[in-house]
């Protein structure tokens, strides 16, 4: 984004060497780059972004399962506590990464084409599909999922024409658009994939086995998605399709999803979060009153209104009701000892710090031209002028290259 805003272009490294998309989140350095040229702080304004976009997500939530499901203040109420108080919405809600704009969008793009099955609009569904897909690498993977979800609710609510019609055109958009992108990204860099996808592209066993315990430890972290699990999915209405079919298959896809591509190495699992919004949607049916009865089907409700928000709250500070020898046995970040997502969470905001004091020293004693080998590139690279030679191999193909050799 600096380099853009300098006018060298979309590049990570300066020099004679070909471009590199060695990013994952197209719009959202675009707009770091528009703040980088009015000459702000992008690392603060990043965050206020991601904290904007938190609370747009958070009011879209509960103003949509008020239309949708027709909630009660006490409904709303808890499904707003719910969301707001898991550790994940916490975490990417101040991360300054694209993450939580991401949930927004797709979140949005159900709020158009499903809350309200009789007057689905596939064409803002379909612009703010596409938002998704530019602003996340796999966003489109993620909305693939959406249209998957809709397709079965067109199909068990005899197929009408309207919300056909809407899907064609959301779909419409979204090829296009994507399209587009891939072409130009072809121009450009001269590959159809991110060299951060190609890090992550192949199939393996341990990546397999990896990315179980990803989204094992993911729920075993967040016990309130657990007592969800258990409390709010005992009886799902045809009346509420709208809300449960796109919800599951999207919780469900997302998990496979996260399996396949053996998770990611940071916290309260930045690969599930898209999930979020429509787990809180599956929060809120047993608060609806297609559910709401006396007797022991209320109770659950309250049980869960109650108990989830507690549990994520102790979560916070790591109070979790499982020991640490069955977290540990779903450890998945196999290149270092494990460790709570909460200790992680702490972790990388030292490392942060540090790697910031780390490339203001270097500042002052390199040049351009000069190169160094690194792991964690970002702030370094960053706040010096030094050509990086990245270990992992998201700006450095010939790391990618070298590693499937060897596989």
């Amino acid at each position: 984004a600096k380099h853009l805003a300098q006018g060298e272009g979309l590049r990570f490294n300066l020099g004679h060497r070909a471009p590199v998309e060695g990013y994952s989140n197209f719009l959202w350095v675009l707009g770091c780059a528009l703040v980088e040229r009015l000459g702000l702080e992008v690392t603060l304004w990043s965050r206020l972004s991601s904290a904007m976009a938190g609370a747009a997500l958070l009011f879209a939530v509960v103003s949509s399962t008020r239309r949708a499901l027709g909630l009660s203040r006490i409904g709303l109420c808890a499904t707003g506590l719910f969301l707001a108080s898991l550790p994940p919405f916490a975490m990417w809600t101040t991360s300054g990464l694209e993450t939580m704009a991401t949930a927004l969008t797709l979140f949005m793009a159900w709020e158009r084409l499903l809350a309200d099955p009789q007057r689905p609009r596939g064409a803002s569904c379909g612009i703010l599909l596409l938002l998704a897909a530019l602003l996340r690498a796999d966003g489109a993977v993620f909305a693939l999922f959406l249209l998957a979800g809709a397709t079965l609710v067109w199909a068990v609510s005899e197929r009408p024409r309207p919300l056909g019609r809407a899907l064609s055109r959301a779909t419409a958009i979204l090829v296009l658009g994507v399209g587009a992108h891939v072409a130009w990204r072809l121009g450009y860099y001269g590959d159809w994939l991110p060299n951060t996808a190609r890090v992550k592209a192949g199939f393996s066993l341990l990546r397999i086995e990896r990315g179980w315990r990803y989204v094992a430890s993911f729920v075993l972290s967040v016990p309130a998605l657990a007592l969800l699990l258990l409390c709010s999915l005992r009886r799902l209405p045809a009346q509420l399709a709208h809300v449960w079919i796109p919800a599951l298959t999207i919780t469900l896809a997302s998990a496979a999803y996260a399996v396949w591509v053996g998770g990611d190495f940071m916290p309260f699992g930045r690969f599930l979060f898209p999930t979020i919004p429509f787990l809180a949607l599956c929060f809120a049916l047993p608060f609806s009153p297609h559910l709401v009865r006396s007797g022991p089907r209320s109770l659950r409700a309250w049980l869960l209104g109650l108990g989830a928000p507690l549990l994520s709250v102790l979560a916070c500070f790591d109070i979790l009701p499982f020991t640490s020898a069955l977290l540990e046995r779903f450890h998945f970040r196999l290149d270092r000892a494990w460790s709570s997502e909460v200790e992680r969470w702490k972790d990388m905001g030292i490392n942060e710090d540090r790697w910031v004091l780390l490339g203001r020293a270097l500042a002052g004693h390199t040049k351009l031209g000069e190169s160094m080998i690194l792991g964690g590139i970002g702030a370094i690279s960053y706040l010096t002028e030094l050509t990086i030679y990245d270990t992992y191999g998201l700006v450095t193909p010939e790391v990618v290259a070298r590693g499937k050799i060897r596989a």
